[in-house]
């Protein structure tokens, strides 16, 4: 293994780490209501984004621009379940386990997966696999509900319905960045129409109106800012540098372990008590469906994929990478995610 492999790979253990440690750093916010949380983590990241997608957009032709404003339906609804994918996963935080939490909310690959009957998609046997296996780990882990490590059904079944909102979300941008539109330019904006939404959910909640700038001058401005820069900004953005240069099914495979690694950071933090047998079980089969969810995506893409060769007039060089590009988009579109 070459000195770069080692950083790519260290590098994606961070981010990958960076991202389980949300959970954590949600946990201890405790001055507002979980759609609230929701709110300054989709704020300040939205604003972070909003910077690379200005340089983004100052190179981009006024076709592109128009194709930006084309798909405005598209962002609002990439905003709405983005915001509900945050507030189903900061109330199921407040509900259950922080394992519990984090394995349900990591279901959405097998939602995507089902969604492909409804949809009329073609579905492999190792793709179908992998959610009878996943979907079977999550009936493990609810049977553990009521035990020891503060977990709940109900609790459960919110974290189950973020990884829903995160499938419809990641659904719509797929769309949107198959059109070949700027990744953070979209992503900025459906960052910033969700914090809205989550703004209007904390006020209906009963959060006063100055809570969404409150994070500035409470003391929870430490956690709000590390949720925005580090899992928001910097984990994201590591999965968006090392997609250049990584096998994307590598990646997928170690975000899979985020679950792990975050439950234990809040059992290192002191949050999250010990996982009971239930939660080892069934996390385990979960961990194993997502997996060949993804190694069956990957599989079909390789099959499915193929590029026709063109050449150019002038030079006669082949332009099968822009299809590469698209399919490295698509799938760093879905790394920037919980």
């Amino acid at each position: 293994m070459t000195v770069q492999e080692v950083v790519h790979y260290s590098v994606l253990l961070l981010a990958v780490t960076a991202l389980g440690s949300a959970a954590t750093a949600f946990e201890e916010i405790t001055s507002v209501s979980p759609f609230m949380k929701a709110c300054w983590r989709l704020e300040i990241t939205s604003l972070l984004q909003f910077i690379p997608s200005f340089f983004e957009w100052r190179k981009n032709s006024s076709a592109v621009k128009s194709m930006i404003i084309r798909f405005w339906h598209f962002s609002i609804i990439s905003g709405i379940c983005l915001a509900l994918t945050f507030c189903l996963w900061c109330l199921s935080l407040d509900l259950t386990s922080i394992a519990h939490s984090l394995l349900f909310s990591s279901a959405s690959p097998l939602v995507i997966v089902v969604s492909y009957f409804f949809l009329c998609k073609k579905v492999t046997f190792l793709e179908i696999l992998g959610v009878v296996i996943g979907f079977a780990g999550l009936a493990i882990c609810i049977l553990g509900s009521k035990g020891s490590e503060g977990s709940t059904w109900y609790g459960d079944l919110l974290a189950f319905g973020t990884a829903i909102a995160l499938a419809l979300y990641i659904l719509t941008g797929k769309r949107v960045m198959s059109c070949n539109i700027p990744m953070w330019s979209y992503l900025a904006i459906a960052n910033l129409q969700a914090a809205v939404w989550s703004y209007i959910f904390a006020l209906i909640d009963g959060d006063s109106a100055i809570a969404g700038i409150q994070w500035i001058y409470t003391e929870d401005w430490i956690m709000a800012l590390y949720l925005g820069v580090v899992p928001g900004a910097l984990g994201n953005g590591a999965f968006s540098y090392l997609i250049k240069y990584m096998s994307e099914l590598v990646i997928s495979v170690f975000i899979n372990f985020q679950p792990v690694l975050g439950s234990i950071i809040g059992w290192l933090y002191g949050i999250q008590e010990p996982p009971s047998v239930y939660t080892w079980i069934g996390g385990t089969v979960v961990t194993t469906g997502n997996i060949l969810v993804a190694v069956a995506g990957a599989l079909k893409n390789d099959r499915e994929i193929k590029i026709e060769v063109e050449y150019d007039e002038n030079n006669n060089e082949k332009s099968n990478e822009n299809g590469k590009e698209i399919r490295k988009r698509l799938l760093s579109f879905n790394m920037d995610q919980v």
